[in-house]
């Protein structure tokens, strides 16, 4: 990875992650590129439990979605579907659908999703418009 090992550690440490080295290694082994490394490594550093970091996009999304037998994880024989996201930052007015707004100093967005070989960008006109704060 382009990231050196100590820079992880000492963004995992500074946000209170005890076990930075092993969680840093953990990390680096799971991740593809070096911008899913850092998504990733902002994820725990925002505060996600380390096993909620993986599962947010693989085996919760194929749980909710009742296809847990064929995707979720990546095995041999199963379709592989991934979602790659952006990690903004700034000042930004988040709005759910119901209408609950939050100020955030981060922006998590849908960049384009990967699905048995084929990308797919997220370019979806249901997707929200985050508002400058």
């Amino acid at each position: 990875m382009a990231v050196p090992d100590s820079v992880i550690v000492t963004r995992l440490r500074a946000a209170g992650c005890v076990f930075a080295e092993d969680e840093a290694r953990l990390l680096i082994a799971a991740a593809r590129t070096p911008a899913e490394l850092d998504v990733m490594v902002g994820q725990r550093v925002a505060g996600l439990p380390l096993e909620q970091v993986g599962a947010m996009a693989t085996t919760n999304s194929a749980n909710m979605a009742g296809m847990d037998d064929i995707v979720g994880t990546l095995e041999v024989g199963r379709d592989a579907d991934v979602s790659v996201l952006d990690d903004e930052r700034g000042r930004w007015v988040l709005k759910d659908n119901e209408g609950t707004q939050v100020v955030a100093d981060r922006m998590l967005t849908p960049s384009y999703c990967l699905s048995r070989g084929i990308r797919y960008e997220a370019d979806a006109s249901i997707l929200p418009t985050a508002l400058a704060a």
